[in-house]
């Protein structure tokens, strides 16, 4: 599997027609549907895992003080397939892919996560890759002003593994002055990118750079960030906001990542 998700195609749908599926279990957040391909011992495990990814991410991000977030009617659904045929078939994604989310702005519609029976790589990767990514758009609702960078290296932050890989290619990369200048980072749009090697430094970047805000001062400053992102201030607002005294401007966000990255 490459440093990124290929794979992993976002889908911003109002509404979606379900597959029946034989099983269903419920948790306070999430409900699983799926087939004979996953025993009900592994469709617990997926379910812990993602009750534990959950909480993880709502306390880094502050959203774990909005009481009734994802519950009840409002909980995530999440589908597992047989197959990848039964997967392509049911969701119309291509071939190639190995999961999807759909999510909607408006909190009453259904927020969901589709893949296939695969891997330890669902529950260790995709599953709280996903999570991440509708958590955060949820939160902090319309998401415009969010940089794709921040979004992709919150999502990375909780993959199995992924950080040790990042913080190697940083290093390597920044001594040579071949990382992506924060300027240039901030608009831009990897998914129409189609060079590998700015792909891989786009993803290994953008992580690298999100676990320096909240590894280097801590979580309530980053919860801040967060908030200030929620209540419509743009990037660089936020961020000046959110670490007074510590962090004046993305030059200086980008001086001291670079000066612990070597």
């Amino acid at each position: 599997m490459r440093f990124f998700h290929l794979g992993l195609t976002f889908l911003f749908l109002f509404l979606s027609a379900h597959f029946t599926f034989a099983q269903e279990i419920k948790t306070d957040h999430f409900i699983l549907h799926y087939g004979k391909a996953l025993s009900d011992a592994d469709a617990q495990k997926v379910l812990s895992r993602a009750e534990y990814y959950y909480r993880n991410i709502a306390d880094l991000i502050g959203s774990a003080g909005y009481s009734k977030f994802w519950t009840w009617d409002k909980r995530v659904l999440i589908t597992v397939y047989d197959d990848p045929e039964a997967f392509t078939k049911e969701t119309g994604q291509p071939p190639w892919s190995n999961g999807y989310v759909q999510f909607d702005s408006r909190v009453d519609l259904t927020k969901s996560i589709a893949t296939f029976r695969q891997s330890e790589n669902f529950s260790d990767a995709i599953l709280p890759h996903e999570i991440s990514h509708l958590l955060l758009h949820d939160f902090l609702g319309n998401t415009a002003g969010i940089p794709l960078w921040f979004d992709e290296g919150l999502a990375q932050l909780q993959e199995k593994d992924k950080l040790p890989v990042a913080k190697t290619i940083m290093k390597a990369l920044v001594s040579k002055q071949r990382h992506i200048p924060l300027s240039s980072l901030m608009p831009m749009d990897i998914r129409k990118e189609k060079d590998a090697a700015t792909i891989k430094i786009f993803y290994a970047q953008s992580l690298s750079v999100v676990d320096f805000l909240i590894n280097k001062y801590g979580k309530v400053y980053f919860r801040d960030l967060c908030l200030a992102l929620k209540n419509g201030k743009t990037f660089e607002s936020a961020l000046i906001s959110a670490y007074p005294g510590i962090l004046g401007s993305l030059s200086d966000l980008e001086r001291q990542w670079m000066q612990s990255v070597k």
